[in-house]
């Protein structure tokens, strides 16, 4: 469930940048910005809008939840509201096959990964992704649901300086730019 594609014409689009996505975005040509398979829009009622692949997708971001949609939107909102600078949300970055849930690159050029995991995960796994993104100089800041372990969450602390909590709770969706 992306929030991002590419149009028939390669270009980026984000589908937070319009207040009504099925009657503004053409739907022929949509692609996955990180596999390049067919996308749809899907409008849910009462929650977020979302491009979403086709039942027999292969690409990983299309195992996504709800949640995990909005919380990256609410990150990427908070980042825009506390900092300088510009936030993407699902940027591939260009040495791994490594997908920033939101990426922020600030005015000195600093460039951090914002990574949202909800579900459990090992240490191992956060190590591997956290080497894949600062051997790109890229720091990374770990946001954890209730599901990831405090084993977990300490060795993220002690190795990578810390970590935050979060619960993403679902009941109405507000859009990247606050509409």
């Amino acid at each position: 469930m992306p929030l991002t594609a590419k149009d028939k014409n390669g270009e980026s689009i984000s589908i937070l940048d319009y207040e009504s996505p099925k009657q503004a975005i053409e739907v022929d040509g949509l692609t996955c910005a990180h596999c390049d398979e067919d996308l749809f829009i899907r409008s849910p009622s009462e929650k977020l809008d979302h491009f979403c692949h086709y039942p027999d997708s292969d690409c990983p971001s299309s195992g996504e939840g709800l949640k995990h949609l909005l919380g990256k939107n609410q990150i990427a909102n908070m980042l825009l509201d506390q900092y300088d600078g510009e936030i993407e949300i699902e940027v591939e970055c260009p040495v791994s096959d490594r997908i920033a849930d939101v990426l922020a690159t600030y005015k000195g050029g600093q460039r951090v990964a914002h990574e949202l995991q909800l579900a459990s995960i090992t240490k191992k796994q956060v190590h591997a992704r956290s080497l894949d993104y600062l051997k790109q100089g890229v720091d990374v800041c770990w946001w954890f649901g209730p599901k990831v372990s405090t084993k977990v969450r300490e060795f993220t602390v002690t190795t990578y300086g810390g970590a935050v909590g979060v619960s993403v709770e679902v009941s109405h969706a507000n859009s990247l730019h606050g509409t």
